[in-house]
């Protein structure tokens, strides 16, 4: 999210909940999308806190790093921070900087270019927790973090039918699954397990080349962006392909 996308401002919600902290983590869009650079970006964070305060001269605000730091100008953006908190703090108002509590791996910590996965996630919310614990709300979070899985939570449901020399395989995928890897094994010959190499978009895909007369096994892995649900499954469905009549 960018800094100008704000809706409504923060000075209105401040006005309107007057929470004791703000927590803000906005940047990214303005540097990977707008292109703005790191000093800008700078700026518009200090209006943030401006306008926070405009709401409650007292509100203390969290500043968090952009964790993507693969996007350019974000390194340079975060290395900024800690000295910006310092220049905003005041005796009202104090201002912090969070930074994640271990550097965030795209392609693992995040499922897209951007938008974190469930690991992801953990290692934003370890460092908002140290960094509201410098301002004296709760400890610091627990080290080592906890060990969470990614992926889709939820396996899809999966029915098949059977054909002449193939079967059609159709789903209904779960909340926030992208695509399905398709899993294969001819079960009449005891062979393993096979994941075909690209998952599947849309919610049908039909198996060819099968042995008329083989039992097949069919499960599917939900996928969401790059990060698929290495520890989860769909309901195992068996189909014996048959020639036509």
């Amino acid at each position: 999210m960018a800094f100008g996308d704000e809706s409504p401002p923060v000075g209105d919600l401040v006005r309107r909940y007057h929470p004791d902290v703000v927590v803000e983590m906005l940047g990214v869009n303005d540097l990977g999308w707008r292109h703005a650079p790191p000093a800008a970006v700078d700026e518009l964070a200090r209006r943030f806190v401006a306008d926070a305060r405009a709401g409650d001269p007292g509100v203390d605000v969290v500043l968090g790093e952009v964790a993507q730091t693969w996007v350019p100008g974000a390194p340079e953006y975060d290395a900024s921070l800690p000295a910006l908190a310092a220049d905003l703090t005041t005796g009202a108002s104090r201002v912090v900087a969070a930074a994640p509590a271990a550097p965030l791996v795209q392609g693992v910590d995040t499922y897209d270019a951007a938008h974190p996965t469930a690991t992801g996630e953990v290692k934003l919310a370890a460092g908002v927790g140290d960094a509201l614990s410098v301002l004296g709300i709760g400890p610091h979070s627990p080290w080592p973090l906890p060990v969470v899985p990614n992926g889709p939570r939820v396996p899809a449901t999966l029915t098949a039918s059977p054909g002449d020399g193939e079967v059609m395989l159709s789903w209904q995928s779960p909340p926030g699954a992208t695509a399905e890897y398709v899993w294969i094994r001819d079960a009449t010959t005891g062979e393993a397990w096979t994941r075909l190499p690209d998952p599947v978009t849309g919610t049908s895909w039909t198996s060819g080349g099968l042995t008329n007369g083989d039992s097949y096994e069919f499960r599917l892995q939900a996928e969401k962006g790059s990060v698929a649900a290495e520890d989860l499954y769909s309901d195992v469905v068996t189909a014996t392909p048959t020639p036509a009549p």
